[in-house]
């Protein structure tokens, strides 16, 4: 049989793509590195010429997810034309815009990432949004304080604060919109309660008067519940 060499990116992407659909559909724990090189039809060995562990490989997978999202709203947040109230609204706006665009495939991944074989790469993907989220929000508020928009006196700790936060309201979220017996206009008024006390604290944590913070469009909330 011939063998079949591919370029570096080209395999190593081949091999993300293979380890995203077994962690989606099986779960990080329970997928091994066997079912992963079975399917992308190599050996072991060269699946350790790209991947230490699969850790590694799951750490590979999540900045590559997560590149793929700030990919999006990064020409708005390096504008220099834009406030940074602006940028900050922005910020959550596109975002949330790209999840409610893939949002059938959004609340699919949110399910099998609330099982409990994915304890991991929920506790990883947190870490690398610290690592990559955070420090853009923070130059965001420090840009706020320099123009006069923004009033705290700890801009090098909100970042990582109002994304933690965010993150804590999203699994509120993601639990409503999961449930299998479900009043919709109940579900949909708890999701906006939800989202307003979000915006409040993050206003309140800026020193802004909280009709600044906009981080979501409570008119686009419903389409969760189609």
């Amino acid at each position: 049989m011939t063998r079949i060499v591919k370029e570096h990116d080209v395999r190593r992407s081949e091999i993300l793509d293979v380890a995203q659909q077994f962690f989606f559909e099986k779960g990080f724990e329970p997928t091994s590195i066997q079912d992963i090189v079975d399917t992308v039809g190599i050996a072991k060995g060269t699946f350790y010429h790209y991947f230490d562990s699969k850790l590694h490989l799951l750490d590979a997978l999540i900045d590559r997810m997560l590149s793929q999202t700030l990919q999006v709203v990064a020409p708005m947040v390096g504008d220099d034309q834009l406030t940074a109230v602006e940028k900050l609204n922005g910020f959550f706006a596109h975002v949330a815009g790209w999840k409610t665009d893939n949002r059938s495939f959004f609340l699919e991944v949110t399910r099998v990432w609330r099982n409990d074989e994915n304890a991991m790469f929920r506790h990883r993907l947190k870490m690398a949004s610290d690592r990559r989220v955070a420090p853009i929000l923070t130059t965001i508020i420090h840009q706020g304080v320099a123009e006069g928009e923004f009033f705290t006196n700890c801009p090098d700790d909100l970042g990582v604060i109002i994304l933690h936060i965010g993150q804590f309201v999203g699994d509120a979220v993601s639990d409503l919109l999961l449930q299998g017996q479900r009043d919709d206009t109940r579900v949909l008024a708890t999701i906006e309660a939800k989202v307003a006390a979000y915006e409040h604290v993050v206003a309140r944590l800026l020193g802004v008067p909280d009709d600044r913070v906009v981080l979501f469009a409570v008119d686009e909330l419903g389409l969760w519940l189609d």
